[in-house]
């Protein structure tokens, strides 16, 4: 084994897990902020809004995957948690496998998955051209991207948190220099924006790689074959992917109707609320490391069948979550019009994300709790629960919209997604005694 399986979570032992998790996914919202920030200061905000679409289709199929990420850190966690190495090894090599099967088909039909994208988005003609330039070149980094998210999952499984982090910040950190080098170096404009995405992912795959023959040396235990490939595992393995991936399908959707509406109400609109929504990803991300804790977490003390250390995860890792979510809330409520100005040059713009602040500082207030439970639920490996949870959310997200547009237009619009994401929270919490039944084999 590579880790000590004592778990009892201290919050001096959670804050060890998340906070590499923390700074490394703040670099990923980092990659979406530079490209705003570069395209704001080129004169059509148009080009705002082509990144803004373009990164959404590309989220439909990088995230449409995020199961490779999510599924690999709870069985692997479990795994540790039940101290077998065969098993550990065996869950990365079935990730991996389906991983690199599924970013070969991706590149396959880019061009199809971007015609028939754009032929239900309701935006301008330039901005919809930017777009496609965009994904059917950032599209060509998917077999490394998804390689990435499997094995940053087994890293986050086996609590190998700074290497997730190493793996993340050399990505994202790659991906903010070449944004610079090809668009103000080469004068590449969109398209320099997407190329950086494809190199910093292949240099990531590269890291990765070495990182990994480092961890695998130092685990027990032995690749096999008939391990691998057992019908049981990839059964079990399909269906939590299949559920996750219907729950992260449900989650997009409600991101493209959130942009298609935007891009509905005009240019600046759209481009206005991509940068506001570049607040809330943010925050997400930031959030997410204390998500990430508990699902290893939570997923070794259901391994080890230990109630007590699952209680300690979720109430402690939750409160810290918590305090850092006011945290972020207040920061973008009290200095938004300084990070709005660092986005965007463009007067109509700043004026209009300036009056719709408010929503996106409130927004991490709101949500943290669905990231938490999010990542409660994933370290349980209970994805049926998490895919009914988001369904129900989604059903709800629209039927407000319906509502609230046409009343309150953009105003309408924010109250909606702020509602949709506190939705998520209380669907969630509905299906939590099935996971503390888990821990405990005499419930």
């Amino acid at each position: 084994m590579l880790q000590d399986k004592s778990s009892e979570a201290r919050s001096g032992d959670i804050w060890r897990l998340a906070w590499p998790i923390i700074l490394a996914n703040l670099t990923v919202p980092l990659v979406g902020l530079v490209d705003t920030a570069i395209m704001g200061h080129l004169p059509d905000p148009a080009f705002i809004g082509g990144v803004a679409i373009g990164g959404l289709i590309f989220s439909y199929v990088y995230w449409g995957f995020g199961f490779l990420r999510m599924s690999t850190t709870g069985l692997a966690a479990q795994a540790s948690g039940a101290g077998d190495d065969n098993e550990l090894r065996a869950t990365l090599a079935r990730a991996l496998g389906l991983a690199v099967i599924a970013g070969i088909i991706c590149v396959a039909l880019g061009g199809m998955i971007a015609g028939l994208a754009l032929a239900i988005m309701d935006g301008d003609a330039v901005v919809e051209g930017h777009a496609e330039t965009y994904f059917t070149i950032r599209v060509l980094a998917a077999p490394a991207a998804l390689a990435n998210t499997a094995i940053l999952g087994w890293f986050f499984g086996i609590r190998a948190m700074r290497a997730g982090m190493l793996q993340q910040l050399t990505v994202n950190l790659a991906n903010v220099i070449f944004d610079v080098i090809f668009v103000f170096g080469f004068d590449m404009s969109i398209a320099g924006v997407a190329w950086a995405s494809v190199v910093a992912q292949y240099l990531g795959l590269a890291l990765s790689v070495v990182m990994l023959r480092h961890y695998l040396r130092r685990l027990g235990g032995a690749f096999q074959l008939p391990l691998i490939i057992d019908r049981r595992k990839i059964i079990a393995m399909t269906r939590i992917n299949a559920d996750i991936f219907i729950r992260t399908l449900c989650l997009l959707t409600g991101t493209a109707l959130f942009m298609n509406i935007s891009a509905a109400q005009g240019t600046v609109i759209l481009a206005a609320n991509a940068a506001l929504l570049n607040l809330q990803t943010l925050a997400a991300y930031g959030l997410d490391g204390f998500a990430h804790a508990a699902e290893v977490l939570v997923g070794r003390a259901i391994g080890a069948k230990a109630p007590q250390q699952l209680r300690q995860a979720v109430h402690r890792s939750s409160m810290m979550a918590a305090v850092l979510a006011l945290l972020i809330g207040l920061i973008f409520y009290l200095f938004g019009a300084w990070i709005i100005t660092l986005l965007t040059d463009i007067d109509a713009v700043r004026e209009t994300a300036m009056r719709f602040l408010p929503w996106a500082a409130l927004a991490p207030v709101i949500s943290f709790a669905a990231f938490q439970l999010d990542g409660i639920f994933i370290g349980a490996t209970r994805s049926a629960e998490m895919r009914n949870a988001m369904l129900v959310s989604l059903g709800f997200f629209w039927l407000v919209l319906q509502v609230s547009v046409p009343l309150a237009a953009n105003h309408g619009l924010w109250f909606a997604l702020v509602l949709f994401l506190g939705a998520r929270s209380l669907a969630l919490l509905w299906y939590y005694g099935r996971v503390r039944e888990m821990a405990d084999p005499s419930a």
